[in-house]
């Protein structure tokens, strides 16, 4: 899992955040009630054997991890598109750990009696379990970014590496403590890791992570599926093949229901919408592996030996066919030339209008509004063509300098020191000295404010850091345009 983290491809993984989440926790519940609740029904009217709605239930979630390592394998070899690539492998990162808490969290019904009032706890103790891993993994990550920011690890490369891995080992055993999730709290401090520590470790310390955490990952995969082939000769098996095919075509249907009706939604507030082979191949990559096993086996009860026998069935088969057809697949349906065109989103057309001029800004602040939505604002004048949202702006002036060794620390804080107090003592001013001359001053103190201009007739007073000087009287007929940047307040004196 920690593999899974570091490794991920930051640009197109958050560039894609929000689908990737709405498939791993939205897919991942639409999953678990498909086939656990078809099961359930299925049980009770005959078609297959019925194990109970609980244990169906606790079944649905466990099954519906999905580990496409050989479709990921292929993507590799193949090079296809990175948004297809990232939305695959994203999804799976983050459904193995929404599984696990799901499964954790049915799991403790076992000994309370279970009803649809039940199941509405059972989501919220899953919602404060999610949040409370994810605060957990960033106190640690953040923590750990500072310490490598502050100390002279760099000259210790096994030092750094041995460090990251410990660090990341004992959150989870923390989180685990805490009742918590330990796979969402190291994920979410994988990512940290990669996108903070990684900046202050020495080139040696990167590639060594890198190379240590890829070998440990293999290991650990490699040794899961050789237990699950050698289960398959040496396990005592208690097969219900109606319970098995049931399980394949509910797994089938609930990854249908999970990947096209979501794409449909998704799609409308995507400005390179998922075309439909991408979703097709998704679709296809719902391959069952090592988590689902791993997970099945510390279940316990009269039915252990049904669910274990019936997870191998349907990690053998997904494995063979569908990863044994992705190849040719991906080859008959051209993947590689499909070719992903810019589209206005659904909301972005009406948020030209002149009266939704401040809920467009807004949204672009918000980092709602693509790049191909803001080029076409400006040119109707709407808002800047390049306008970051808060949270890229607040990682890029405050988090990155803090806690990412690029600066010295003294160098950082002063100049996020001085950053906050010209956005406190700095306040938008506007002055109109005489209408007739043109005199116009607009000063904004944020350093990602539109340009602030400053016109003036002749012999208007023009204030520029901080200092008056007159406006050139040679041109007495053309009053001077001058763009003031955020630099230019940086000699202000705060006093």
């Amino acid at each position: 899992m920690f593999e899974g983290g570091y490794s991920l491809n930051k640009e197109h993984f958050f560039r894609n955040i929000v689908s990737i989440v709405v498939f791993a926790v939205v897919g991942t519940l639409i999953s678990t009630l498909v086939v656990g609740g078809g099961l359930a029904l299925f049980g009770k009217i005959g078609i297959c054997y019925d194990i109970g709605f609980l244990d169906n239930m606790i079944y649905g979630a466990l099954i519906s991890a999905v580990d496409p390592v050989a479709t990921l394998a292929i993507f590799n070899a193949l090079d296809v598109s990175p948004m297809l690539n990232m939305m695959v492998f994203g999804e799976s990162v983050l459904n193995d750990a929404v599984s696990v808490v799901l499964f954790r969290t049915l799991l403790n019904f076992k000994s309370h009696t279970f009803n649809l009032v039940a199941l509405a706890v059972a989501l919220g103790q899953f919602l404060v379990i999610s949040l409370g891993s994810v605060v957990l993994g960033l106190f640690t990550g953040f923590t750990t970014a500072f310490l490598f920011r502050s100390l002279p690890l760099h000259r210790r490369p096994s030092m750094e590496v041995v460090l990251v891995l410990v660090i990341s080992y004992m959150s989870y055993f923390v989180a685990e403590s805490l009742q918590l999730s330990g796979i969402m709290t190291i994920l979410t401090i994988s990512i940290l890791m990669n996108h903070y520590v990684s900046y202050s470790m020495s080139d040696i310390g990167k590639h060594t992570l890198e190379e240590v955490s890829k070998c440990l990952s293999f290991i650990c995969d490699s040794g899961v599926f050789a237990y699950l082939g050698a289960s398959v000769f040496t396990f005592n098996h208690h097969i219900r093949f109606d319970y098995i095919i049931a399980a394949i075509v509910l797994c089938i249907l609930g990854r249908l229901l999970n990947v096209y009706p979501l794409t449909a939604v998704l799609n409308c507030f995507r400005t390179y919408r998922i075309p439909q082979k991408f979703q097709f191949i998704q679709f296809f990559s719902g391959l069952r592996g090592a988590v689902a096993f791993a997970l099945v086996l510390t279940i316990t009860g009269p039915s252990a030996n049904i669910l274990i026998t019936t997870t191998l069935g349907i990690v053998l088969f997904t494995i063979i066919v569908f990863g044994g057809l992705t190849l040719p697949l991906l080859q008959i349906l051209r993947v590689r030339q499909v070719v992903v065109e810019p589209a206005e989103k659904l909301y972005e057309a009406a948020l030209r209008l002149p009266m939704l001029s401040s809920v467009s800004a807004l949204f672009a602040r918000l980092g709602l509004l693509s790049q191909h939505a803001l080029a076409k604002n400006a040119v109707m004048g709407a808002q800047p063509a390049e306008y970051h949202s808060s949270f890229e702006n607040f990682d890029i002036r405050y988090l990155q300098p803090l806690f990412r060794k690029t600066v010295p620390l003294g160098t950082a804080l002063s100049n996020i020191v001085n950053r906050m107090a010209r956005r406190q003592l700095v306040k938008p001013v506007e002055v109109n000295d005489d209408p007739d001359a043109g005199m116009s001053i607009t000063v904004f103190p944020d350093d990602d404010a539109p340009q602030a201009h400053v016109m003036g007739g002749p012999g208007s007073p023009v204030l520029f850091n901080g200092n008056s000087m007159d406006t050139p009287t040679d041109s007495p007929t053309s009053p001077t345009d001058k763009a003031l940047g955020a630099g230019d307040f940086a000699d202000i004196n705060l006093e």
